[in-house]
């Protein structure tokens, strides 16, 4: 997490990226701009995400090419960024490409602007399935046969040591008959 007086430094995008499918889709956004959510963006700048990535490579530490396009996508966020791997615009803007031949040209803020902006998200356009505040849950899914698993962080739960989680997973699925087991991993970094 940045501090607020390195964040100060920086600039923001109104909307902010996420990788699905090997896609780039817009997984946050100013209320402004809540209409681009899911949308999948091809090009930023021009650029596809290949070249994107390939730029970005040789400025974002990694140990592997899922954890290069995982830091990618939180830092393109940043028009700073942008113009640190050659993909950068004079104006700071950002021009956005879509499938479909759509282009939007969207304009940063400072952080004080940005931190203050109310903003939506792309997962609550979907039933709730994602506890943030733990670093791993387990919940019912509508579907009675199986069960959800968040593993968001390899890092312990004082009140809750993941050696009990897994034995209460492994309850939870005897007692209840699941057929299914739905491990969901991506909010964890790796």
């Amino acid at each position: 997490m940045l501090s607020d007086e390195f964040a100060s430094s920086f600039h923001f995008l109104p909307v902010s990226f996420g990788l699905f499918n090997g896609d780039i889709v817009i997984v946050s956004a100013y209320e402004d701009y809540k209409e681009l959510l899911g949308r999948r963006v091809e090009r930023i700048n021009g650029f596809p995400l290949g070249e994107i990535a390939e730029k970005g490579r040789y400025i974002l530490p990694h140990d592997n090419d899922v954890f290069l396009m995982s830091s990618l996508m939180s830092h393109l966020l940043f028009p700073e960024f942008l113009e640190a791997i050659g993909i950068g615009r004079k104006d700071g803007n950002a021009v956005l490409s879509f499938s479909g031949g759509d282009e939007i040209s969207i304009s940063p803020d400072s952080y004080d602007e940005y931190s203050s902006e109310p903003k939506s998200y792309l997962r609550q356009k979907f039933p709730d399935t994602l506890n943030i505040e733990d670093n791993f849950s387990a919940m019912y899914l509508p579907d009675e046969t199986a069960l959800l698993v968040n593993y968001h962080s390899c890092s312990e739960m004082d009140a809750f040591p993941f050696p009990d989680f897994a034995a209460a997973v492994i309850a939870l699925v005897n007692e209840n008959g699941y057929e299914k087991v739905v491990i969901d991993l991506r909010y964890n970094g790796g």
